[in-house]
């Protein structure tokens, strides 16, 4: 399957009893009661879902052949039921599709390709010359013969193996009609069983030859007359080298008549769904529908190599549009935390496909959010909580967004109502789960900021450090400086303050200060504590480490994303005259990027107090804005938003 072309196409059948969900790269859908296939039953009387018939038209319409993959877990019943029969479109279901029974499907494996091949004819001589038709691949040494002896020394030294004969009701027959065992102590990985099936004998040889060791089955379907035999042999050797075994039985089915030869045969066990260099994550979405995961998150948080090989994914024809549904809302999720200016691409590339998920619904609010852009962002969070059935994981991702909204918003009280509904979502995955709970110590540390209960707000960070994955991430360090700095300012004292005082410092100094990082970079927070505490203490001993650090905070003001630099900016000024000019340029920057009521209250303190009423009056109409989107959902849940909600002009962001 080359890299430039569409994913390989399929209609993939799970269920313990019977067929219970369907999976195709579009679509993954629950499947109502199926009746039990008969031969030329009409495939629209048991398969109802109209979106896979649709998928399948258009594959047909298109001239492309596709899988029709039945899992191991289904009954045998259902894995020899005659799937080629059913009726499509005025054609045999094998027109378009081959179909795996018993699958065991691969992702982004080395295929077996290049092997030492071997035939056993049991065939009678005086029927058939098998050995002039394939004189091409014997002469080029591409095809071996053995004898039935040659069974009792075992068949380990070959990669596939075909056994070319009749067949009847019990299985294979010899040379003198008599029913032959394929009885040997070891097996190629792949064989395939050239003989008429009847009465689902080769079904039942191949399951058999599955439970040996066998990983892969090709087996007749029907009647497989000698010449067709030859026929599939010499093309399947003339084929061109790297070809799989899957792509070739898909291409050779178009334009040939479907009585018969390579529609006449199916698969069993090991298939290669995807080879390509997206394998990795078409297999998730392939593991998440087979064992039913759910709350599972993709990306690894902060993991910036695993970032970069979804957005080549994203880009890749290869991706199963299913996948993207579920990669995409992660990578933009990533994307926040780690290259601001991706995420406004992704942004751009698929903002018109809001509405398929609640989970893209989310990531869509927070692009918007780290935009500034507030009311658009409550505009994509109500879209994502209107759906029906959410998963409870994009149930979390949503109201943890609601929370920060609210927080930014000046509503504590309410954002506190939405964390504690945040903090009831029943998340099946343990790692899921933990991960929340860790989010969500975040939002309370910030709304009891917004109120200025800064010991419960140190208490919930300190909780945060201790059980943060990453013990080098700096953080939950900036922020308890931060919030430490700020109690000091308004005469309370912290204990603890000098001892992250010295750890922020300590880490800023092996720090380089001459790159700013693509994402939410951890030196700009903690150079925003560090000036905060600066000017909260008055401790000009830290002047010289500071301006270290002056040409980056300058070009952090002109970032997608200034915040965290812009506050270091507006401390600056505020502890030192000399910085007027960079504190006037850090609320320029804010005011930029929707920082409206942080600016206002910086305004306030000193930086500039003539700008407070219009940085104010921009954040009152921004959340006029929020809540005329909120209200409505808000009251459908019992929260009422009473007046300004303790809001206040401390800039706790």
């Amino acid at each position: 399957m080359s890299e430039t072309t569409d994913p390989r196409l399929f209609i993939a059948l799970r269920g313990e009893r019977h067929p219970e969900a369907a999976l195709t790269p579009q679509y993954a859908m629950p499947l109502m009661a199926m009746p039990k296939p008969t031969t030329d039953a009409a495939l629209a009387d048991l398969l109802t879902e109209l979106k896979i018939r649709q998928e399948l038209s258009g594959w047909r319409a298109s001239g492309r052949n596709g899988l029709l993959v039945m899992d191991s877990q289904l009954p045998l019943d259902w894995q020899r039921a005659p799937w080629e029969s059913l009726r499509f479109e005025g054609q045999p279901l094998a027109a378009t599709l081959l179909t795996v029974r018993h699958a065991k499907p691969l992702f982004g494996q080395q295929p077996l390709i290049g092997v030492r091949a071997a035939w056993l004819n049991l065939f009678p001589k005086h029927e058939f010359n098998f050995a002039g038709k394939l004189q091409k691949p014997i002469a080029a040494e591409r095809l071996f013969r053995i004898l039935p002896r040659s069974l009792k020394s075992g068949l380990d030294g070959y990669d596939e193996l075909f056994v070319l004969a009749h067949g009847d009701e019990h299985g294979l027959l010899d040379q003198e009609k008599r029913l032959f065992e394929l009885d040997t102590a070891a097996l190629p990985r792949r064989v395939w069983l050239l003989a008429c099936n009847h009465d689902g004998a080769m079904y039942r040889l191949a399951e058999s030859l599955l439970a040996r060791g066998v990983r892969t089955v090709v087996a007749a379907t029907g009647e497989l007359s000698a010449p067709e035999i030859a026929t599939l042999l010499n093309a399947w050797f003339e084929r061109d080298d790297g070809v799989t075994l899957e792509d070739w039985l898909l291409e050779r089915r178009t334009g040939v008549s479907v009585a018969g030869g390579i529609h006449a045969l199916t698969l069993f066990g090991e298939v290669m769904l995807d080879d390509s260099s997206v394998a990795h994550w078409n297999e998730i979405s392939w593991r998440e529908w087979r064992e039913t995961l759910v709350d599972v998150p993709w990306l690894a948080y902060g993991d910036k190599w695993q970032f970069q090989d979804a957005l080549k994914a994203i880009d890749s024809p290869a991706l199963w549009p299913k996948t993207l549904d579920r990669l995409l809302p992660q990578a933009l999720s990533a994307a926040e935390n780690l290259d601001h200016r991706t995420m406004k691409v992704l942004y751009k590339r698929y903002k018109y496909a809001v509405g398929q998920s609640p989970a893209l619904s989310c990531a869509l609010a927070h692009t918007c959010y780290r935009c500034g852009h507030y009311d658009l962002m409550a505009d994509f969070l109500i879209n994502g909580l209107q759906y029906g059935l959410i998963p409870a994981i994009d149930h979390a991702e949503l109201l943890g967004a609601m929370t920060n909204l609210l927080i930014d918003m000046a509503l504590p009280t309410v954002a506190a109502s939405i964390s504690g509904r945040h903090a009831e979502c029943q998340i099946d995955d343990l790692e899921a789960r933990d991960w929340q709970d860790f989010k969500r110590l975040d939002w309370q540390a910030r709304i009891a900021l917004r109120q200025q209960r800064f010991d419960e707000a140190l208490h919930f960070l300190e909780i945060k450090r201790q059980k943060s994955p990453d013990a080098n991430d700096t953080r939950e360090l900036a922020w308890l400086l931060y919030v430490a700095a700020w109690k000091l300012r308004e005469g309370g004292s912290a204990a603890q303050l000098v001892r992250y005082r010295d750890e922020v410092q300590k880490v800023l100094d092996a720090l380089p200060a001459n790159k700013i990082g693509e994402g939410n970079d951890g030196a700009a927070y903690l150079l925003r504590a560090l000036a905060c505490y600066r000017w909260s203490t008055g401790d000009e001993a830290l002047d010289a480490l500071l301006k270290r650090w002056l040409p980056l905070v300058e070009k952090g003001l002109t970032m997608p994303d200034p915040g965290p630099w812009a506050f270091v900016g507006c401390y600056l000024a505020l502890s030192d005259a000399r910085f007027a000019t960079l504190g006037s340029h850090a609320l320029t920057s804010l005011d930029h990027a929707g920082y409206w009521l942080e600016a206002a209250g910086l305004a306030a303190l000193g930086v500039d107090p003539a700008r407070e009423d219009a940085l104010m009056k921009k954040f009152e109409s921004m959340r006029d804005k929020v809540l005329m989107r909120l209200a409505p959902w808000l009251e459908s849940i019992g929260v009422m938003v009473d007046g300004r909600d303790g809001c206040n002009n401390i800039p706790p962001l």
